[in-house]
């Protein structure tokens, strides 16, 4: 569930969750260009 791009990134963002966290950055443009989602092991 990973997307990853060369594009500079000018704006992150996290959500935190109980059992996950996502991370997602966005170009100048607004376009997404990195998402990034990390569950929590047992």
């Amino acid at each position: 569930m990973a997307k990853c791009s060369k594009e500079p990134v000018v704006t992150i963002g996290i959500d935190l969750a109980k059992n996950s966290v996502h991370v997602y950055g966005v170009d100048a443009q607004g376009r997404q260009v990195l998402s990034k989602k990390v569950t929590r092991g047992s």
